[in-house]
């Protein structure tokens, strides 16, 4: 079985407030292809409701991008984050995907970048962003509607 690794989805709102939604991947079988798909669109029910109780329609903002997997620093896992200066560079992979996580500064974030194997491995690339964020979701279970 896989899944149940942290998923971070940032939004940005035409307001320019951004919102990091934070939760676990639904489990999935990794050699069926539908039980994956199934958790995919398990993943954006999921993203969709945390923006919801927001008060924020998924139609009124933009996906910037997604991690799967660790990000950097400790506080986007601790349960009562509620808000964090966030930084985020584009991977090799296009668009869609960052890596993202909290620093002191753009060199600790990019030290720290280079320290993770599996974080260098997405061959992040500048510009870095950096901006205040509120972060809704929870990562200490899965989460289902």
């Amino acid at each position: 079985m896989s899944g149940e690794f942290p998923v971070f989805q940032l939004f940005r709102l035409p307001d320019e407030r951004h919102f990091l939604v934070r939760f676990r991947m639904p489990t999935f079988s990794g050699t069926d292809a539908d039980s994956e798909a199934r958790a995919q669109v398990e993943a954006e029910q999921i993203a969709t409701a945390l923006l919801e109780r927001q008060g924020i329609s998924p139609t009124d903002c933009t996906l910037l991008g997604t991690q799967e997997g660790d990000a950097i620093g400790d506080e986007l896992f601790v349960e009562a984050t509620e808000g964090a200066n966030l930084w985020w560079a584009s991977t090799q992979y296009g668009p869609a995907w960052l890596v993202l996580g909290t620093a002191q500064s753009a060199a600790d974030f990019w030290a720290e970048v280079h320290q993770d194997d599996d974080l260098r491995g997405f061959e992040p690339y500048g510009p870095l962003h950096q901006k205040e964020v509120t972060v809704v979701g929870s990562l200490n279970h899965l989460m289902h509607d």
